[in-house]
């Protein structure tokens, strides 16, 4: 049964809030606000970036940087996004459907493992199997760009009022993530919904 504990004050007026602004902003995605301002002043037009996880971020970013990866699991969804790429004529997106078995051996995880290490000036991580993808993002991010992982509140632990947020428990996938991004300079938003995390690499 769906629990509605999370339904305070405090969350329904960040939820109305959060969707005033989608109503202005409506082809934003679907990150934190704090987050795609961040993303609206780092990113540039020469970036490279890889995607687990297609949508508007897919459109966000192939209109602000040269090259954009997109790996999706849905095949659904992934015909759809491809639609709308085709539709607007947006033609420095490579959106790929890689289907998913498990977190290992999922050619979803593991195809964007096969470019160079340092071949992305970003990684977005906000679809299947996370921790995975995060495993694999870490070597693909160059030296002082960025790594980010949406609704971040769900994986690590933080003091954020998002519904689903860890508090203590962290999975030994994801503290052995952590060790890796240890000396990355952080930076934690969240719009009292859900939490994105973004890293830059040191």
């Amino acid at each position: 049964m769906k629990s509605f504990k999370h339904w305070t004050p405090r969350y329904f007026v960040d939820r109305l809030s959060y969707f005033r602004y989608r109503r202005i902003h409506p082809d934003i995605p679907w990150l934190t606000q704090n987050a795609v301002s961040f993303l609206k002043m780092w990113l540039k037009s020469s970036d490279i970036g890889l995607e687990w996880g297609c949508g508007k971020s897919t459109i966000f970013f192939s209109k602000r940087v040269k090259h954009l990866t997109s790996i999706e699991h849905d095949k659904e969804w992934y015909m759809r996004v491809k639609n709308i790429l085709k539709s607007v004529q947006i033609q420095n997106v490579d959106l790929l459907y890689r289907e998913h078995i498990d977190d290992r051996k999922s050619e979803y995880v593991r195809y964007p493992g096969s470019f160079p290490k340092a071949s992305f000036d970003f990684v977005l991580v906000d679809g299947k199997h996370r921790g995975q993808c995060m495993k694999v993002a870490i070597e693909l991010v160059r030296l002082g760009d960025i790594l980010i992982l949406d609704n971040a509140n769900r994986y690590l632990p933080s003091d954020s009022r998002a519904p689903d947020s860890l508090t203590e428990d962290i999975s030994t996938e994801f503290r052995e993530i952590m060790s890796q991004l240890a000396s990355w300079r952080s930076i934690w938003t969240s719009n009292g919904l859900w939490d994105t995390a973004i890293w830059v690499k040191n």
